[in-house]
This record gives C-alpha cells, structure tokens and sequence, in this order.
C-alpha cells in the first residue's frame, strides 16, 4: 500500500531531512502505525508463538538426525556451503526454478556423483531482496575417505555453478569463516570434542532459526529440512564401540537450553550470522 512511495524516496545522505517529501513521511507513519497495531494483536501472537514452535521442531529433528550420524560413526566431516540463486527483477519471491534445480542437485548428491562418502545433508532455505533465494547446506561425509573440508566444499560449489548456469548460481564457502567461530563445527568432528560437538549444536540452532517465513501459492511449505535418518537393525544389533553420551548431552534440551556446565556464547560468536 505505501510501499512504492516510500522506496522511491532515495537518498544517499544519512538524514531523512534531504529530499524531504510530506506526501512520503505521511505513508512512512502509516506503515509504522499498521506495524504496531498488527504487533500487538493476538493473532500476530499466535503466529509468532508459531513460527517459535516450528524452530524448535526444526532444532529437535536437526539434533536427533546428527545423534543418530554420530551412532554410526565415530567422526565425520562436516562441510557447511552457501547455493546462491541469482534473483530476476523481483528477487525477495520463491522461485519454483531455484527448488527444481536444488532438488536435482541433492539427488546428484545422492548418489555420490559430487563427492564420494555422502551421509546425509540438512538445508535451509532463505530469501533476500540482494541475495534472491539461497539454501544454507550442511553435508555430513565419511570421515575414514576425506580429511580435508575446503576442496570438497569447493566440489560441491561448482557443482551448483555448473548446473544452474555460471550466470545465475554462486557459492560461498564457510571455511572461509572459520576464524571467526569460537566454536568451530566445521570439518573433522569426533564424537568425544567437546568444543567441536558445540560448535554443531550451535550450527544447527543457526540452521534450525527462521528470519523470515516465505508464503508459497498460499500453502504452507518447509523451509528447513533434512535427509532420512540412518537405517537401524530391526534386533538393535551390536552396540557402537565408542559411546555416544557426550554428543545426546551436547544436542539434547531445547534450543533456548545450553549444554549443562558450558558457558553460554552468543550465536553470532559461534556460528556466526547465516
């Protein structure tokens, strides 16, 4: 309603005072009242209690997932890498393209035509008016043929490059910001690293966390997701000869619950801003 009003009210000076337009401060105040009479009714409330339950829904899933990778093998290499989807002139909308082609893309992954030793994966997708839609991967592979994460998530970027079009698709690898974590997931994780078993809790709590919900046709769709849990013996079968206590402990709880005796750190300081 007041959107095109006021996005054509440009200015490069840091005050609202040059280029002062009245017609644009008045539907500015408008949409700054509708925003807050919105906030504070009930059922924007019952939305935003909503979109809590679903984070949490997406954090549990997440944790159980990584338990269960962790069950069946002692370490495993974490790769983390950012798909791009280079927006048309409307970039902040789904794009059913950008989804066909990450749905052809994991099924490459799938079947171990991008890397060798894929385990599973879990995906977030997101949306920005710059950015246009984006998915967020985390890919778990098998520690015993891979040491080294930064050439497989160089593989893996190519990949997308190479599927969507070199015009429109671009990656980001995360090793990049390693540096920058005070808990670092990425890379070889051992089921008893303490200070890297926090580091993907973290992750996931990033990956599990809604920014923004995108509407699609009206329908309700997930923007987080993962691959299907490990198969498990129908018997139990034989015990893992390490023990798993300390990763249940490291990703049990709610996401707002930290890991009993650990000092809580903020997420932009462990797993950084996604």
């Amino acid at each position: 309603r007041w959107g095109r009003s006021i996005c054509q009210w440009g200015t490069r000076s840091d005050t609202l005072v040059v280029g002062y337009r009245p017609d644009t401060v008045r539907d500015l105040h408008a949409l700054v009242d509708f925003v807050r009479r919105v906030g504070r009714g009930q059922a924007f409330r019952n939305l935003q209690h909503e979109h809590r339950r679903a984070a949490e829904k997406n954090f549990r899933s997440g944790c159980k997932y990584t338990a269960a990778m962790f069950k069946a093998n002692p370490s495993i290499l974490i790769l983390r890498i950012d798909l791009y989807y280079r927006p048309d002139p409307v970039g902040f909308t789904y794009g059913h393209v950008a989804d066909k082609s990450l749905e052809s893309y994991l099924r490459a992954l799938r079947r171990r035509r991008v890397i060798p030793g894929y385990l599973g994966s879990m995906i977030k997708r997101a949306a920005g008016p710059g950015r246009g839609m984006h998915y967020h991967l985390v890919v778990y592979v098998e520690a015993r043929l891979h040491r080294c994460a930064w050439f497989l998530i160089q593989a893996l970027g190519e990949r997308w490059r190479d599927q969507v079009g070199r015009e429109k698709g671009s990656y980001f690898n995360c090793c990049g910001w390693q540096d920058r974590f005070h808990y670092n997931a990425l890379g070889l994780v051992h089921v008893s690293d303490v200070v890297r078993l926090v580091g993907v809790r973290l992750m996931i709590w990033s990956m599990s966390k809604h920014d923004c919900k995108l509407k699609i046709d009206s329908r309700k769709a997930k923007d987080f997701w993962r691959s299907k849990m490990p198969a498990v013996a129908k018997n139990g079968g034989t015990p893992p000869a390490h023990g798993i206590g300390l990763v249940k402990r490291m990703l049990g709880g709610p996401r707002s619950q930290y890991p009993k005796g650990l000092a809580p750190v903020p997420a932009e300081r462990g797993y950084g801003n996604m």
